[in-house]
């Protein structure tokens, strides 16, 4: 009987609770949305999602080698010109080979005016000495020989005085040739090959310095044009390496702007067709945000080239499979909240 009762007491309770869940069911109220949704105004019209850029492309500045930064010369916003400095790498490494290549190249120069010096005086007058000395023996030994010669005839010298004295002459005459031959070649100078040497090791000492120099010069990092800073993601004290996916600074030439729009491949065509008919087409650019403001957009160029969609919009319908060509229009006049680069722009063409 408990169990019965147990068994409908349950079942009592699951009516309240339908019951209670249907009377109090609360219609929700229908909320506006947010701002209204970018509609294409052209009844046969492109709707493509535009990214603004500089008209000459923004450029990622990366140091030519991983280093320590030492100095950071400008703030975003500023405005460069070619060549000026952004920021400088630690240059103490390549100054002290700088200072080690600087020794070297010296004493390279200092070797070649040795040898364009040559024949000094004090190297000649030794040497010529010792020709003069080797002569007055040689000519000892000529006459010591002539006076055994003539005491041979009167048998009061032998074969053998005879010819020690002719050895001793003959060693006179070659000390006599090995000094005039020094004294010769010490009147000479250095010769050509040894000034050629010498002036190619000099040579090559100067050019290292040059090279070290360039190599210095290079730890400046430069704007290679004129534009302004659009980011900055380098700070003083850091180590910056080459990583292209972070830039060191990001440049741009703000004067002129373009709006890149990646067109779908299945709309392209429409596109193709009326710029190869010189159709005047009607291009607007609408930016999204609190503020919606429409701008013209004047066709530049296609791109003939398709790749994958990567600027998505997250629709609901937007495939992530398709493939897209860019289209590059140009900013015939900027919206009064102005325009920045990397900003989204919806862009619309009437191909009608």
């Amino acid at each position: 009987m408990a169990r019965w009762i147990t068994i409908l007491l349950a079942i009592l309770g699951l009516g309240i609770a339908g019951w209670a869940v249907a009377t109090n069911r609360q219609q929700m109220p229908d909320l506006p949305p947010v701002r209204e949704p970018s509609i294409n105004p052209f009844g046969r019209g492109i709707a493509a999602l535009g990214i603004a850029e500089p008209a000459t492309r923004t450029v990622g500045l990366l140091p030519p080698e991983p280093g320590l930064v030492m100095g950071v010369s400008v703030e975003v916003g500023q405005a460069v010109k070619k060549g000026d400095v952004l920021f400088i790498l630690d240059p103490r490494p390549l100054e002290a080979e700088l200072i080690k290549a600087q020794a070297s190249a010296k004493v390279s120069a200092d070797e070649l005016a040795r040898l364009r010096s040559l024949p000094r005086a004090e190297d000649v007058e030794p040497v010529r000495a010792a020709a003069a000395r080797s002569r007055a023996i040689e000519q000892e030994r000529a006459e010591s020989l002539e006076r055994v010669l003539n005491a041979g005839t009167q048998s009061a010298a032998n074969e053998w005085d005879i010819r020690r004295e002719r050895l001793t002459l003959d060693q006179a005459k070659a000390a006599t040739a090995q000094a005039e031959s020094e004294l010769a070649r010490v009147l000479a100078g250095a010769s050509k090959e040894e000034l050629a040497v010498a002036q190619s090791q000099a040579e090559a000492g100067a050019a290292q310095v040059r090279a070290i120099t360039v190599l210095l010069d290079r730890q400046n990092v430069r704007a290679p044009r004129a534009g302004t800073i659009l980011r900055r993601n380098v700070e003083i004290g850091e180590f910056v390496g080459t990583d292209a996916s972070r830039p060191a600074l990001i440049l741009g030439d703000l004067t002129s702007m373009h709006v890149r729009a990646q067109v779908d491949e299945e709309d392209i065509g429409l596109l193709q067709r009326a710029q190869s008919e010189g159709t005047t087409m009607r291009v607007v650019g609408r930016l999204r945000g609190a503020i919606v403001e429409e701008f013209p957009l004047t066709l530049v160029r296609i791109e003939p080239f398709a790749r994958p969609k990567t600027n998505l919009t997250s629709g609901t319908t937007e495939r992530v499979d398709t493939r897209v060509v860019d289209v590059v229009f140009a900013v015939d006049k900027a919206p009064p909240t102005g325009l920045v680069p990397g900003q989204a722009v919806d862009v619309f063409v009437d191909v009608d």
